[in-house]
């Protein structure tokens, strides 16, 4: 599969894989690309801007919970399914390195999100994003969105139902 490596604007070094359990430790984060009829469902951070959801897998947590909870608690969708797709690879010199998993997952419903967590507000957008506009977040702006959204477009897996 794909494999590639950059520096993003954030001067973190990434290396992205879309096959799964390429790297020696586990992914502790996760990257959920949710779509619902067809659109991609972002969050807005409260000082980011709009992003795919996601975060950190929590102690007693596999990826898969966490990416449930992690989609319900930043934009209150159900999910129906989950498809562990890629991983990436995060080095800055000011923090530790971490390996996130990248999962596209089936939105079942959309809820009500819930209050207190640290995103604002939640919406579908149609396929392509061009993320450089105005109101997205900086974590969009890197290679690793727009290589989700090559495969976005090049796939008929769960993710485009």
């Amino acid at each position: 599969m794909l494999n590639s490596s950059f520096s993003n604007s954030r001067g973190q070094d990434i290396f992205l894989t879309f096959d799964s359990h390429s790297f020696s430790e586990d992914p502790r984060h996760v990257l959920v690309v949710p779509i619902y009829q067809g659109k991609l469902l972002l969050t807005r951070h409260q000082t980011r801007g709009w992003e795919l959801p996601g975060g950190k897998v929590e102690a007693g947590e596999t990826i898969y919970q966490a990416a449930i909870r992690e989609v319900w608690e930043e934009t209150g969708a159900k999910i129906a399914e989950l498809e562990h797709v890629g991983e990436y690879r995060v080095r800055a010199k000011s923090q530790e390195q971490f390996c996130k998993a990248i999962m596209f997952a089936k939105v079942l419903r959309l809820d009500k999100r819930p209050e207190g967590f640290e995103t604002t507000d939640s919406s579908l957008f149609t396929i392509p994003i061009n993320p450089m506009q105005p109101g997205f977040s900086p974590i969009m702006q890197d290679q690793v969105f727009i290589e989700i959204q090559k495969i976005l477009k090049g796939t008929q897996s769960i993710h485009r139902t």
